[in-house]
């Protein structure tokens, strides 16, 4: 595995006292992944949508082990099942997608929920706290700028819990995903 690739265990922080999963915001892309033009066709979208349940199954893994409690969410190639008295499914077809090599620009979409890169006309910038599970030296691998602070390219998001736990660990995983194979491709 390429040493810049994210880590389901780097993005997960059980001490912090709200968000211990890290959200989409919270995942740096890697400049050379966020500069290239590929990475914002439908067909580098497609196949990072295929690749995405693969990660949840392992993302899953890593969150339970390291939380010490359950989801509940099973995963299938075509959609997940959250387990209780309802059985809520999210069923990946109904995943929407948009990409625009032109303007730089990727978004996908579960309902009202959504997650994008745009490079032009909304740039995402953050700047990792203090208690951001990554290494300070990989975040440093991932800053666009490191003076006077860490500044890091990351994900927008709309409506994030609106459609609960299935559409934000999907999300979370489009976004790791989507900056490991950019970074195998470049």
């Amino acid at each position: 595995m390429n040493p810049l690739h994210l880590t389901h265990e780097e993005l997960i922080n059980p001490n912090a006292e709200f968000v211990q999963v890290l959200w989409p915001v919270q995942i740096p892309v890697h400049p050379k992944v966020y500069g290239s033009e590929f990475v914002y066709t439908e067909e580098f979208v497609n196949q990072v949508m295929a690749k995405v349940p693969d990660s949840i199954r392992q993302d899953i893994t890593v969150i339970e082990r390291m939380l010490g409690k359950p989801l509940g969410i099973k995963v299938k190639q075509d959609r997940m099942i959250e387990e209780g008295d309802m059985h809520f499914q999210m069923h990946y077809r109904h995943l929407g997608s948009s990409a625009n090599p032109e303007i730089k620009s990727v978004r996908i979409e579960y309902g009202a929920t959504g997650l994008g890169l745009d490079t032009t006309r909304l740039p995402t910038i953050f700047t990792p706290e203090i208690d951001h599970p990554m290494s300070l030296d990989k975040l440093r691998q991932y800053a666009f700028e490191t003076k006077p602070v860490l500044k890091n390219h990351g994900w927008y998001v709309h409506n994030y819990r609106d459609n609960g736990m299935m559409a934000q660990v999907y999300m979370r995983n489009f976004a790791i995903v989507f900056n490991n194979l950019g970074l195998g491709n470049i």
